[in-house]
């Protein structure tokens, strides 16, 4: 299987050589573990936004950097995630926040315009996470 680097640093976690360049609702089948990254990649695939598979490692692996790194005696309250896209991160670090059983910050994505898959992405992590839904905000914007 294919490993994925970040800076530098292998990561632990392997994506199924099966899966194609863009994640579809039919990949969800190929993480049907209970790990939080099987949760969070199941909603990715469901929401059928064609997030480009190396999308969902590599912003996982930030996720995590930040929720270990950071966040390491609670998270902040408020968090903002500049240049947002699909707003994958800001879902991520909510759902390490969930599973870690931390207060949940409100997280702003910002960016210029709001890519559809992200609309698609809200609707499949809210229903996969409903406590999470209330603390994601897209805003449209200029971060400047």
């Amino acid at each position: 299987s294919e490993g994925h680097k970040l800076q530098g640093c292998q990561l632990t976690m392997r994506m199924p050589p099966v899966v194609a360049s863009r994640l579809r609702a039919t990949d969800v089948r190929h993480f049907a573990g209970d790990s939080t990254f099987h949760q969070v990649a199941r909603a990715v695939c469901t929401a059928d936004a064609a997030i480009a598979r190396k999308e969902l490692p590599e912003c996982w692996a930030m996720a995590e950097r930040i929720h270990d790194e950071f966040w390491r005696s609670e998270p902040p309250r408020r968090v903002v995630d500049v240049a947002a896209g699909h707003g994958l991160l800001g879902w991520f670090l909510l759902a390490l926040c969930y599973q870690a059983r931390a207060p949940l910050p409100v997280v702003y994505a910002v960016d210029e315009r709001m890519p559809s898959s992200a609309g698609k992405i809200r609707d499949s992590f809210g229903e996969a996470f409903p406590r999470l839904r209330a603390q994601h905000r897209y805003i449209v914007g200029d971060a400047r």
